[in-house]
């Protein structure tokens, strides 16, 4: 019976040994990323203002007290459409003083000119002196230059009424109105602002202000959405239709105007809205896509291997070490490299194949701030390496993972080795 005790004591600790002091295999925590098909941009972000394309501030030429209004704001008007009246009691007074004015004009030239004509005939007699006939002549011609301007004068004061009746000169609709009935304006020195009327609201632009460093990828023509803060959940779309030359210049910092046509036919969008533009100046779609953290990653020396002895995979030792023409003198060797350098649109990426670092040359095409497309002996689905994982971004990793469509799974194919 001892005897069964004992050997079942030394099963037991047999077994526990073994638990304790069993080869484990161990994972190399790589970073990686799935290769996906799918539509890649390349974008310019930038903020600008909603405007309408065109917009008229009305005026006035004739001072007075303002009489009748016939529109308000938001009124749509039409061009030549009567939107204010002055009073006009005074300009019919000036119309009929110019009138006055120019008949007076009109009976002293008609007096000049008949003596003027007298006066020629009694000097064809010799009955009168050359200078009493120049006087005449002269009488006569500032009479009619009298009567002209009289004339003018009388002109001025129609139009002077008709400028009293204040008509909108394009069709659009009013956005703002800075006088009332009663209140008096005076066009003495400069034109004052009735009304602002705005173009067709249903076709607006946005005037975006252009760092110098995006500019040059701008073109007209190019697709752009934007949101604004009204719409939080929707996108409007435009497109580029003049780029500035003009530069302005603020605290240091160069930026161009560009404008972008908006159609706006629900009436949505208001002038001065701040609009949150995306101006897509380059796309590919259902292409090859990988993270851009993959073409800098480079394989690490593993600690306790000397420089010139890189073996394929972090964690493996490359038996026998490298050939003395191999050494790279403290440089990072790229497995299966040649001494050629690549074009540069050539890169290397790293696959994992059964655990372990396999490079593939890729051509690289249009590149994002997080995505490159890619061209090569990649196909969808592969992983590849991103980066080295450390201890403590492991957890952060596997959570990033869940959420990220691009990154692998656990273990060595996805960044945490799986749990024991």
């Amino acid at each position: 019976m001892k005897i069964k005790w004992i050997g079942l004591i030394l099963l037991c600790a047999s077994f526990v040994l073994f638990l304790i002091f069993k080869p484990s295999k161990k994972d190399i925590p790589y970073r990686t990323a799935i290769v996906v098909r799918g539509d890649i941009q390349v974008t310019v972000t930038a903020t600008g203002a909603l405007s309408a394309r065109a917009t008229v501030q009305v005026g006035t030429q004739v001072s007075g007290t303002v009489s009748k209004l016939y529109v308000d704001f938001n009124s749509h008007v039409k061009k030549g459409q009567a939107i204010a009246l002055l009073d006009t009691t005074l300009l019919h007074a000036a119309i009929e003083e110019a009138r006055s004015n120019f008949k007076k004009n009109e009976a002293q030239t008609f007096l000049a000119h008949t003596s003027r004509e007298r006066k020629q005939v009694l000097f064809d007699e010799n009955m009168c002196s050359k200078a009493e006939l120049d006087q005449v002549v002269a009488d006569d011609i500032i009479a009619q230059a009298n009567l002209q301007q009289a004339r003018v004068q009388l002109n001025r004061a129609v139009a002077n009424l008709n400028y009293a009746t204040i008509v909108s000169p394009i069709e659009g609709v009013v956005i703002d109105r800075k006088v009332d009935v009663g209140q008096t304006v005076a066009a003495s020195f400069s034109t004052p602002t009735l009304f602002t009327i705005a173009d067709d609201l249903t076709k607006m632009q946005v005037q975006a202000a252009i760092d110098e460093a995006d500019i040059g990828m701008l073109e007209t023509g190019q697709q752009v959405s934007f949101t604004v803060d009204a719409y939080p959940d929707k996108t409007f779309n435009g497109f580029v239709s003049q780029i500035r030359l003009q530069p302005t210049m603020t605290q240091n910092i160069v930026t161009y105007t560009t404008i972008i046509d908006v159609d706006n036919p629900d009436y949505r969008l208001m002038p001065g809205m701040t609009a949150n533009l995306t101006i897509i100046v380059q796309s590919r779609k259902n292409v090859l896509i990988v993270p851009l953290a993959a073409l800098s990653f480079k394989p690490p020396f593993p600690p306790e291997n000397p420089p010139g002895k890189m073996p394929l995979t972090p964690g493996i030792r490359n038996k026998g070490g490298l050939k003395e023409s191999e050494k790279g003198n403290g440089r990072q060797f790229f497995p299966n490299s040649s001494d050629k350098v690549p074009a540069p649109s050539i890169s290397m990426v790293y696959i994992l194949e059964n655990e372990h670092l396999k490079p593939v040359k890729v051509q690289t095409g249009i590149r994002n701030n997080s995505l490159v497309e890619v061209q090569g002996d990649l196909n969808e689905n592969i992983l590849v390496v991103t980066g080295l994982q450390t201890s403590g971004q492991e957890k952060r990793s596997t959570n990033n993972n869940s959420r990220n469509p691009l990154m692998g799974g656990p273990g060595p194919f996805g960044g945490m080795p799986p749990p024991r």
